[in-house]
């Protein structure tokens, strides 16, 4: 029923604006995460065959194979998070007991999407240091897409964990997020501080 990544983005865009449940905000957590990996890949790839950059053309290899298989589990979010939701609003309507394990599974497409969101920040910091330097300013995009999508990935745990039973699961949650804050925020702000002093010639 959800197949956004094989219609046009047109398409995507007017099914966002209509008064329908799909696609909502946690499909658009996934693909700005996505974006995100995208931009990333792109400057990884712009970078590799580069004289300039022949020291590191392993290093970004291997980066690029990262980002591409972060990106792709992104991907499948992007529509994973509108069946999820709609087996939620099925098993509320029917008052079922497997609610609870749609609200984790969702819990959990939205934890994992924020880790995807650090480990892009990662790569971004590497492509800030050793990737093409004419592509400075899309790493910085990259970043703040990434820092984006995890704080909307954050909100939609918290929507999840507010009607999860089980506080042990939601509690290791809560305390995941809170410890991915510590890392996201900073780094993110180091990145883009580092490309706006590059991008002004400091």
């Amino acid at each position: 029923m959800f197949d956004y990544l094989n219609e046009s983005l047109r398409s995507y865009l007017e099914k966002l604006a209509a008064r329908v449940p799909c696609p909502g905000g946690g499909s658009v957590a996934a693909l700005t995460a996505s974006l995100s990996a995208a931009l990333a890949s792109m400057v990884a790839n712009y970078t590799l065959g580069k004289k300039n950059y022949r020291q590191y053309e392993h290093l970004i290899a291997a980066t690029l194979e990262k980002i591409k298989a972060i990106g792709q589990k992104l991907e499948r979010f992007v529509e994973d998070d509108s069946r999820l939701y709609e087996k939620i609003q099925q098993a509320t309507r029917q008052n079922s007991p497997a609610l609870q394990e749609h609200l984790r599974l969702s819990a959990g497409l939205h934890l994992e999407i924020s880790r995807e969101c650090f480990s892009l920040l990662q790569e971004d910091l590497l492509l800030l240091e050793k990737g093409n330097r004419h592509l400075i300013s899309d790493v910085g995009i990259s970043a703040v897409l990434a820092e984006a999508a995890f704080r909307a990935a954050c909100i939609n745990a918290a929507i999840n964990f507010k009607y999860i039973q089980d506080t042990a699961f939601v509690a290791a949650g809560q305390a995941e997020l809170e410890d991915l804050k510590t890392k996201i925020f900073p780094l993110c702000s180091t990145i883009e501080q580092k490309v706006n002093q590059t991008l002004k010639g400091d």
